[in-house]
């Protein structure tokens, strides 16, 4: 943001710089319910059975690997010019690359389109529930850090 007065007439003008009409925060909390952005680090444990404890998380199902959701951002849709631009809600990453759940070996995905649609947008992509092992989501989050 950059204030600028004028030099003999008392006004200031504020100007913010912006993209268009993209917005860049993050909208994920209107798919939430209750919108609680909480349950994307605080997963529900559905139950236990003897040492294994059982937890609902939330993810996003690319090409049949499950991405937890927090690692995501969900944009709003914006004005299409060009290659640029997604008409619709869509999934990009905070930064670096996206990892799958239970998959340790992997280096993880990329955004394939930083700018337009991500990942996919939420009509494709829609934001699911999964259950893993406490275990398997202790190693993921110790793994892959969550965003600050």
């Amino acid at each position: 943001m950059t204030t600028l007065s004028t030099f003999s007439s008392g006004v200031t003008f504020t100007y913010r710089v912006t993209a268009g009409d993209y917005k860049s925060e993050n909208l994920v909390a209107e798919i939430l319910p209750n919108n609680d952005v909480s349950v994307l680090t605080k997963p529900k444990v559905l139950g236990e059975g003897g040492d294994i404890t059982f937890l609902e998380i939330y993810a996003i199902n690319i090409e049949n690997s499950f991405y937890p959701a927090y690692q995501f951002l969900l944009g709003a849709a914006h004005k299409v010019v060009g290659d640029r631009g997604c008409a619709e809600k869509h999934w990009h990453k905070y930064d670096g690359n996206a990892f799958p759940i239970g998959e340790p070996a992997t280096e993880g995905i990329e955004d394939p389109k930083k700018n337009s649609c991500g990942y996919g947008t939420l009509t494709q992509l829609p934001l699911i529930k999964i259950t893993t092992t406490k275990k398997v989501w202790d190693a993921f989050v110790a793994a892959h850090p969550f965003p600050q």
